[in-house]
């Protein structure tokens, strides 16, 4: 059987709807201010905090009164509306904004916790999306980590020049 959420669970889901800033939820909620980005990250992988966050999105659309095909329908009509008046930046904008609902461009980013990751893992894990390596990132990545832990380079030595009246 799950496990029922807790009141403090549940207020971090309704702040967390506030504003969707993790850290700020997670102490809102009552929760440490130390470690608020990686427990509310936390939280937020809870399946249940999830399905919970999910009810109150889709309560709060509700009240709105708004759904996905009166949305695309609006933007479409506001589309056509600009293009006729020749406000084509307002046109591209609504076409952008049903491109970005139908997920022809998408911007992908993750969220890791790394702290208790060795760096190798971390560039791995973060350069993976659906179980597939983005060899070219991971590589970048890797490069880095080796840059960043080499030693520095011994500081080059400035000529000295004599003091003015001294015999070379």
């Amino acid at each position: 059987m799950t496990k029922e959420l807790s009141q403090q669970q549940k207020k971090f889901g309704r702040e967390y709807m506030v504003d969707f800033n993790v850290a700020d939820a997670y102490q809102r909620a009552g929760y440490s201010k130390n470690g608020a980005q990686s427990g509310g990250s936390r939280l937020l992988r809870d399946p249940r905090i999830q399905a919970y966050i999910a009810e109150l999105e889709a309560e709060a659309t509700e009240r709105a009164g708004l759904s996905v095909d009166g949305v695309l329908k609006n933007l479409r009509e506001d589309r056509d509306a600009a293009r006729k008046a020749g406000q084509y930046g307002a046109a591209v904008r609504a076409d952008a904004l049903i491109g970005k609902h139908l997920a022809m461009f998408t911007d992908v980013s993750k969220n890791v916790v790394v702290d208790d990751m060795p760096p190798e893992d971390a560039i791995t894990e973060l350069c993976t999306q659906d179980g597939i390596l983005n060899t070219p990132a991971h590589k970048a990545g890797m490069k880095m980590l080796r840059l960043l832990r080499a030693p520095a380079p011994p500081p080059e030595k400035q000529p000295t020049q004599p003091a003015p009246g001294m015999i070379q």
